[in-house]
């Protein structure tokens, strides 16, 4: 009977139909590239948080949401302001993409690389600040967008430097997650951009 019950177990979740992706995972994120093709560089794009650190988009998962894709792109879409898509959109976008980690149940994903448009923060803010516009708690997370060169943040991460990069007004940010950011960099995901 013991040697059994894991297999009654298993029958009953399949019945009831829960997913162990959705009992496994608490949120998804997006690390967000953005190729500028005058320059010729690629950049990831982070959102500066209240608390002044650098963060790729992303948060927890919502109730009924069972995909940590799912989750990762309605978040980039409510951080982001819409900036950087609609969940729609972004959510197609990682159609095919694997995550780059998955700790504890945190899933993190690279978005393709894709051209944004110039002004990236300019318009950001303009929504945010706009007096018209009243934004959701979870709109007002983030206070702007960052571009961050990824060859800049490849030779830090093999430096051993802590990452840290300056913000659109000059000031020295850290990053938070760097332990993902490290470790997507040394997988090598930035390299095939």
């Amino acid at each position: 009977m013991i040697k059994l019950l894991p297999l009654i177990f298993i029958y009953i979740f399949s019945i009831v139909g829960v997913n162990t992706l959705e009992a496994d995972y608490k949120s998804g994120h997006v690390i967000v590239i953005h190729s500028d093709l005058e320059k010729e560089k690629n950049y990831i794009l982070f959102g500066l948080t209240k608390n002044g650190k650098l963060s790729p988009f992303g948060g927890l998962r919502d109730r009924g949401e069972k995909d940590p894709k799912n989750t990762a792109a309605r978040e980039a879409e409510e951080e982001g302001l819409g900036v950087l898509g609609n969940k729609a959109i972004i959510r197609k976008m990682l159609n095919g993409v694997t995550e780059v980690t998955n700790k504890c149940g945190h899933y993190c994903y690279i978005l393709p690389s894709k051209y944004y448009g110039n002004n990236l923060s300019q318009k950001f803010k303009k929504i945010r600040l706009d007096p018209n516009i009243k934004l959701k708690r979870c709109q007002q997370e983030m206070t702007d967008i960052v571009a961050v060169e990824v060859e800049v943040l490849r030779k830090k991460v093999f430096s051993g430097k802590r990452l840290e990069f300056e913000d659109n007004e000059g000031k020295l940010r850290p990053v938070r997650v760097e332990n993902v950011i490290i470790e997507a960099v040394r997988k090598g995901h930035f390299n095939k951009l």
